[in-house]
């Protein structure tokens, strides 16, 4: 499977109420409650997969119910029942859930044509963007890294192996709105995992091997994710004499590679 291309599907018939007020209170005085946790939440959680997994499969799901599912995703990866439900499937939680939520779809790439400028601002810009998928999805991966950080090496040994099919691909067959995901995704993990030196050191060789050569891709929204990215890592980066010269040296100068329509910001 892959981003849907095209228009997308008629929205599905459902609404989602994703209980999360449920998870954020405290309900520890309550006897019953580790009887009701335990038989309520993760049925309501494989019921919010499914429905992500939907997503991959190209069928619509609006923007505010897509996130909702996926914060309340986040939410359940420190619930201990919840928990035993993610952990068996975190290769489809990866690639069906989290990656949809990053990666270029057909939305971003209409916006791309039409406006680079608001496309930028919206995906890589710094105000609170309510109800994104994709600030979702990358808070749910943040989630599993920074409270389950046994997984987190098995998540970064996705994002290898996915980054070295792309590179083994040709050219006709290179997924480049996976990759781009794939990017995101570690760029989004850089700060959570700094203070781990092992799981640190691995990301940032990820990194390095397969995003610096996106500078100069003719992919534009490939060439846009891997300056955000330099930005992210722009201290370690610096400090390295081989890719000191490589790296865009501050703001201005990687907007202006990402698309010369773009003014300095």
């Amino acid at each position: 499977g892959g981003p849907a291309q095209g228009p997308p599907p008629p929205s599905l018939p459902y609404k989602v109420d994703t209980s999360r007020p449920f998870l954020r209170t405290n309900w520890t005085r309550l006897v019953p409650f580790q009887a009701l946790l335990a038989s309520y939440l993760p049925d309501v959680l494989r019921s919010a997969l499914v429905a992500l997994g939907r997503r991959f499969e190209g069928v619509h799901i609006p923007p505010k119910v897509h996130s909702e599912l996926l914060e309340f995703v986040s939410d359940a990866v420190c619930v201990r029942q919840c928990w035993a439900v993610l952990k068996p499937e975190l290769m489809p939680l990866f690639y069906h859930v989290i990656l949809p939520g990053l990666w270029f779809d057909s939305h971003d790439a209409a916006l791309w044509e039409e406006d680079p400028v608001e496309y930028i601002t919206r995906k890589y810009g710094d105000q609170d963007e309510t109800q994104s998928p994709r600030s979702a999805a990358s808070n749910l991966l943040c989630e599993i890294a920074r409270h389950r950080t046994k997984s987190l090496g098995t998540i970064l040994g996705f994002c290898a192996s996915s980054l070295e099919a792309y590179a083994r691909a040709e050219d006709p067959d290179k997924n480049h709105c996976m990759k781009e995901g794939v990017l995101y995704a570690l760029g989004s993990l850089r700060i959570v995992v700094r203070g781990n030196r092992k799981l640190s050191t691995r990301l940032m060789d990820l990194l390095e091997r397969h995003g610096i050569q996106e500078f100069v891709s003719e992919v534009g929204h490939l060439r846009a994710c891997a300056c955000w990215v330099a930005m992210q890592c722009k201290k370690a980066w610096t400090r390295d004499e081989q890719l000191r010269s490589t790296v865009p040296p501050s703001r201005t100068k990687w907007t202006r590679l990402v698309h010369p329509s773009i003014p300095p910001y």
